[in-house]
């Protein structure tokens, strides 16, 4: 919960109301998106502002409730994040990074080196068994269900960061070591192809995916530094030229919502347009932590649309905010 600012009630309330307006003004910045980014060789997570980049805090400290070589991570139904780690799936709160429990112990359904998950609309997780070459199915409260896709099933070898439902339904999911997107049917896991075969558009270690809401899917390729493109009408294609490809060790992508890419790769964090055009980093330089292994991003939404000196949550500022005020002040202002 946001800090609620405290006056004396002998004050005037033209100066009460006054602390109150400033209070809504300096709260702006509380609303706007932030990035956060695991730093996998410190065991931590790392909040930067958007834009300009400024690191604004160690949002989950290294080590918090065990952390260990944290991987991937994913916004859940409830809005905590959800970090994959070596002993598990971690989850904090999506504000405050406040760890919160872990959700599912490695060993559970034979879950090994977890790494990419996603959740369907029922809110069961799915988790990329990266060390047996499967896909494991959790209920919501961490609860082992079965698994989804079967060991190595459309040559499913090193399952990575990238894993969601495409438009129709179906289970997408980064195949590293086969060099491809394959396809699993939502329902039973049944192989049903590739949405992106083996080497296409020059994709070579696909690690993160992220999909637009017209469909475009990104895929990081890790050994080539490139981002590799399918349209919504099936069409693959670089995004970049062949030899052009910007970006060192390309670990994961997300879309902000003004559609700009983020892109963890090497030592930094990347912005870029659809279109392939530079937009600077996510990170400033002078916030670039020494020794630090960026390898996934999440954009954090806004904690509240709300001002904060809108005190009864009514969605107006007038005198009744500043009488609740008074009365939070009576009762003890926290």
């Amino acid at each position: 919960m946001p800090q609620r600012s405290c006056c004396a009630i002998a004050w005037p309330a033209w100066k009460c109301w006054a602390v109150v307006a400033i209070t809504c003004a300096a709260s702006a910045p509380m609303f706007a998106q932030h990035t956060i980014v695991i730093d996998e060789r410190n065991d931590r997570l790392l909040r930067f502002g958007i834009p300009g980049g400024m690191l604004i805090d160690h949002f989950v400290c290294e080590g918090l409730g065990g952390l260990d070589n944290p991987r991937a991570m994913a916004l859940g139904p409830e809005g905590d994040i959800h970090v994959t780690s070596q002993e598990g799936v971690y989850t904090y709160d999506d504000q405050t990074g406040e760890f919160m429990g872990r959700l599912i112990v490695t060993g559970q359904g034979g879950l090994n080196s977890p790494i990419g998950m996603t959740f369907d609309s029922e809110g069961r997780i799915y988790v990329c068994s990266a060390g047996t070459n499967e896909i494991l199915r959790f209920t919501s409260r961490g609860i082992f269900i079965d698994v989804f896709v079967k060991r190595g099933a459309g040559g499913l070898n090193r399952p990575h960061r990238g894993i969601l439902f495409d438009t129709d339904g179906s289970l997408l999911v980064c195949s590293l070591d086969s060099n491809a997107v394959l396809r699993f049917d939502g329902e039973t896991g049944d192989f049903l192809g590739y949405a992106i075969e083996p080497g296409a558009a020059g994709l070579d270690g696909p690690t993160g995916m992220v999909q637009a809401p017209d469909g475009t899917l990104f895929v990081c390729s890790y050994r080539s530094g490139a981002i590799v493109i399918r349209d919504p009408d099936g069409t693959v294609r670089p995004m970049w030229p062949a030899g052009e490809e910007p970006i060192f060790r390309c670990e994961d992508v997300v879309l902000q919502d003004n559609g700009t890419l983020v892109i963890a790769a090497s030592n930094t964090v990347y912005r870029y347009s659809r279109a392939g055009v530079a937009q600077g980093t996510a990170v400033s330089s002078g916030s670039i932590p020494r020794d630090w292994k960026p390898v996934s991003v999440l954009i954090q939404p806004p904690e509240s649309e709300t001002c904060r000196a809108d005190f009864n949550g009514d969605g107006t500022l007038d005198i009744f905010d500043f009488l609740a005020f008074q009365n939070a002040f009576a009762e003890g202002c926290r």
